[in-house]
């Protein structure tokens, strides 16, 4: 089984927590990515954030470990470390991303947006049972 790691963030505002979508997917997913060699957990999504999101990292607090079955790689399990992060800046994509939308529970419970598994069904109710959504 090969594994691929990804360093996810779940920012939060107002009871709604920010996706991204980029070209190559129809769901929508956190801001994050792949450690590059030699990076922390930190370093990652400091520059994740900024790439992405155009926002600076002011603070992460580990929330939780997801693995699940890669959606766009056979025999790879994606291994996912999620973030609670505070971030400051004006936000704006780039890089890979096309669009951002921050979702409220109500959104995700009428099923207004589309959501790679991992948040589908799994981190969104987690945040949602933990009242942060």
């Amino acid at each position: 089984m090969n594994y691929y790691r990804r360093i996810g963030a779940v920012l939060i505002q107002d009871k709604k927590m920010l996706f991204v979508k980029c070209n190559e997917f129809p769901e929508y997913f956190s801001p994050g990515g792949k450690k590059e060699v030699g990076e922390s957990d930190e370093e990652t999504l400091t520059r994740e954030l900024k790439e992405e999101v155009g926002l600076d990292l002011i603070s992460a607090e580990f929330f939780k470990e997801y693995e699940t079955a890669s959606p766009f790689t056979a025999d790879t399990n994606d291994v996912s470390r999620i973030y609670l992060v505070n971030a400051s800046g004006e936000e704006k994509v780039a890089m890979e991303i096309i669009g951002s939308v921050w979702v409220s529970k109500e959104d995700f419970e009428k099923e207004k947006y589309s959501f790679l598994e991992i948040y589908q069904k799994y981190l969104i109710p987690d945040l949602i049972n933990k009242e942060l959504l």
